[in-house]
């Protein structure tokens, strides 16, 4: 494209966003099947963004002039299965009884000879197989991560909900969730952004009920580094794909063709 062009679509992007996002990403739709350019869960989300030209972060801000976006890999003839991330949030380390540190010292496990503690935990569930359950206290405004014995249950992070309800709101004010089916060709991950669909964000107070009927779970994402240095890529609050519209409700699906 001519300077012309490209100074065109920048303004446009600042008052038009949602119309240059949708514009983009049915230009992409139209290219098929795209290689993805790395490895892994995160591939399909680091190509996509890779693609609308957007840097790579983890910033706690929306991706796109204020819109969130999220990918996943859904192929066309079967439901979306597995667990989404809506945001992450670091505990209170100061009211937190548990580090980082001091979770992989107690309870990591080793795996591929690297000390990690990679668990989903639930307040639905009395505790998972590794003796971690959530509690919620809305009185207190607090939600808990507890590990639970037979003699004893013992809490180890803690966040404000408000502060929850706040990172929710902020990130997913205007979001596009959108779907990749996947190929492999020539042994190479291929995906095809096939859909896409746009939720905006009220208000969040029912992030408590969520929380307690087990909607929405916490993953820790802990590791060790051979250099011995703590590494968590997030402490993540992810929410099943078929219960995703319940979670963020009135979605707008977009036509891509």
């Amino acid at each position: 494209p001519s300077s012309n062009d490209t100074s065109n679509t920048s303004k446009l992007a600042v008052t038009d966003p949602e119309r240059v996002l949708i514009s983009k990403l049915r230009a992409i739709f139209a290219r098929g099947f795209l290689p993805s350019i790395t490895f892994g869960s995160t591939a399909v989300g680091a190509t996509l963004e890779q693609l609308l030209e957007i840097p790579i972060n983890s910033s706690k801000d929306p991706d796109f002039h204020g819109i969130e976006i999220k990918s996943k890999r859904t192929q066309k003839t079967k439901k979306p299965t597995g667990l989404q991330t809506l945001f992450s949030k670091t505990p209170d380390w100061k009211k937190s009884p548990y580090s980082a540190k001091n979770l992989l010292d107690d309870f990591g496990y080793i795996k591929s000879d690297v000390l990690q503690l990679y668990l989903t935990i639930s307040a639905a569930k009395a505790t998972n197989h590794h003796g971690f359950f959530l509690k919620v206290d809305e009185e207190s405004d607090r939600l808990f991560c507890v590990h639970r014995t037979i003699n004893e249950e013992t809490e180890l992070l803690e966040w404000s909900i408000s502060s929850l309800i706040a990172a929710i709101e902020k990130k997913h004010k205007k979001t596009i969730w959108v779907s990749a089916d996947t190929n492999v060709i020539d042994g190479i991950e291929h995906f095809h952004y096939y859909k896409a669909i746009i939720t905006e964000m009220g208000s969040f107070d029912h992030l408590p009920e969520l929380l307690r009927t087990g909607v929405i779970t916490l993953d820790l994402t802990l590791k060790r580094k051979p250099s011995g240095a703590t590494r968590d890529h997030g402490y993540l609050f992810r929410v099943k794909s078929e219960n995703l519209y319940s979670a963020i409700p009135k979605p707008r699906e977009i036509d891509l063709t």
